[in-house]
C-alpha cells in the first residue's frame, strides 16, 4: 500500500488535516481540557498566516498523519503561545546579523498528529519532517522552534533539535511540553544528507515535492500508463523494465539513492515507455508535471539545468542499448553489476565492504542473460575475493 505525503492545497485536503488533529488530540489523547470543538476540527489563526504549510500523509485516501510548518511573518509562531522564546530569538538575531548582515528567518513545526494505529510507522513521521525541510528551504529559513510533547522530545533530538529548557506543564493542552530549537541547516542536512548534491539542479522545486513510501514489489507505474510524475529515489531501489514482443521482461536499469527516473513524463504527454517496480521498501521524492511547468515558467533560466539532466539520461540509455546489442555475456553482466554496485551501502559490521540488497536473479534480468551465467560469473569474482553473494544480496569486498 503506497503512502503519499503532500502539502495540503485544496479545501478538502486542509479539512482532512484539521479533522485529523481533532481525532488525534481530542478523541484519542483527550487533550485540550474543557475546550470545545463542536465541528470536529482544530484550526487556529496560524493556519491563515502568509507562510504556512500543512503536510498530510494519506494511505488509501485516508489521512493518517499531519504536520504544520510556519515561518514568522512578524506575528509570532505557534510555539510562542506555550513558551517564551525571547532569549533564544534575541541570541540568534544578534549572531545571524553579525554573520550574515541580515535578520534570521525563524520558523516552527507544530500540530504533529498521527493516528494511534500509525505511530509505529517512523518512516511516515520522518517523511513528513523531510517534506517540511524542503518547504523551509524554499522559504530561506534559518532556525526552527517547537514546543513538543515531552514523550516525543527524543525523536526531535534525533533530527537535530536541542532542548532550551526542562519540560513544562501546559494547562490549556493538558500535557507536558519541551521547548526546542535547531538551526535550519542542521535540519535540512538531516533530511537530505548527500541527496543535496543530487538535487542541486532541482532545488528550485523543493516546495513542490511530494513523497511516496512503498513496500517491496509495488509498481510505481506501468508501461503504457499515462504521463504524470518524475521521481528521485531517497531510500530503497527501483527496477526499470520493459516488456518485449515475445512476452519477456527486460530490466533496463536498477536505480538507487539519488537517482532520477520517469523524467520524460515531465516534458511530453506520451504513455510510459517502461515499468518501474520497487525492489525493497522504498521512499521516493515525486514531482508533478503541472508543478514542474509552473516553476519553470516562474524561473525560465532553470531550463538549461533541466536540459543537462535529460541529456545525461539519454547518454546512459545509449550506452545500455549498445551493450545489449553488441556486448558479450560477460560485458552485459559487468555493465549491470557496475550499476548495482552504485546501490551498495557501507556495512557497519564489516568495514571496507558494501552491500547491495539485490538478488543475483535481478542481476541476470538487468544483464539480459541466464541466471546460470550470472552464477558462474559471481563464483569467479568470489574466488578472487572481490565479492560475496547469496540469494538475496551481493556484498562487495575491498576493491571489488
Amino acid at each position: 500500500m503506497a503512502i503519499r505525503l503532500k502539502v495540503a492545497r485544496t479545501p478538502e485536503e486542509l479539512e482532512d488535516a484539521y479533522r485529523l488533529r481533532y481525532r488525534v488530540y481530542v478523541m484519542e489523547e483527550g487533550k485540550f481540557g474543557e475546550q470545545s470543538f463542536p465541528d470536529g476540527r482544530i484550526v487556529d489563526t496560524f493556519d491563515g498566516m502568509p507562510y504556512v504549510a500543512n503536510i498530510i500523509a494519506y494511505a488509501d485516501n485516508e489521512a493518517v498523519g499531519t504536520l504544520r510548518i510556519n515561518l514568522d511573518s512578524g506575528q509570532g509562531l505557534p510555539p510562542d503561545e506555550h513558551y517564551n522564546f525571547g532569549d533564544f530569538r534575541h541570541g540568534v538575531t544578534e549572531s545571524w546579523n553579525s554573520d550574515h548582515n541580515a535578520s534570521p528567518r525563524i520558523g516552527s513545526a507544530s500540530m504533529l498528529a498521527v493516528q494511534r494505529s500509525w505511530r509505529h510507522r517512523r518512516d511516515v513521521i520522518r517523511a513528513m519532517f523531510k517534506l517540511g525541510a524542503g518547504i523551509g528551504y524554499s522559504w530561506d529559513g534559518s532556525h526552527i522552534i517547537a514546543a513538543v510533547n515531552a514523550k516525543t522530545a527524543g525523536m526531535y533530538e534525533r533530527i537535530g533539535f536541542e532542548s532550551l529548557d526542562s519540560e513544562q506543564w501546559i494547562e490549556g493542552i493538558g500535557d507536558h511540553v519541551v521547548p526546542m530549537a535547531c538551526k535550519f541547516s542542521a535540519f535540512h542536512s538531516w533530511a537530505f544528507g548527500d541527496l543535496i548534491d543530487s538535487l542541486k539542479t532541482l532545488d528550485f522545486f523543493s516546495n513542490r515535492f511530494q513523497r511516496l513510501i512503498l513496500a517491496a514489489d509495488e509498481v510505481v507505474f506501468k508501461q503504457g500508463d499515462g504521463h504524470g510524475e518524475a521521481y528521485i529515489v531517497d531510500i530503497g531501489a527501483i527496477r526499470i523494465s520493459k516488456g518485449g514482443e515475445s512476452g519477456e521482461e527486460l530490466t533496463l536499469a536498477t536505480l538507487g539513492h539519488g537517482q532520477l527516473f520517469g523524467e520524460l513524463s515531465l516534458i511530453d504527454t506520451q504513455p510510459r515507455s517502461a515499468q518501474a517496480t520497487t525492489l525493497t521498501t522504498t521512499e521516493l521524492i515525486a514531482l508533478d508535471r503541472e508543478d514542474f511547468f509552473s516553476e519553470l515558467e516562474a524561473q525560465p533560466h532553470r531550463i538549461r539545468d533541466m536540459l543537462k539532466i535529460f541529456s545525461e539520461r539519454l547518454r546512459r540509455a545509449d550506452e545500455l542499448a549498445f551493450v545489449l546489442a553488441h556486448g558479450s555475456t560477460k560485458q552485459r553482466i559487468e555493465h549491470a553489476l557496475t550499476d548495482i554496485r552504485k546501490l551498495a551501502l557501507p556495512d557497519d559490521k564489516r568495514p571496507g565492504t558494501k552491500v547491495a540488497r539485490i538478488a543475483p536473479a535481478e542481476l541476470a534480468r538487468q544483464a539480459g542473460v541466464s541466471e546460470v551465467d550470472v552464477q558462474a560469473y559471481l563464483e569467479v569474482k568470489k574466488d578472487a575475493r572481490k565479492l560475496e553473494f547469496n540469494a538475496r544480496r551481493i556484498r562487495f569486498l575491498n576493491g571489488g
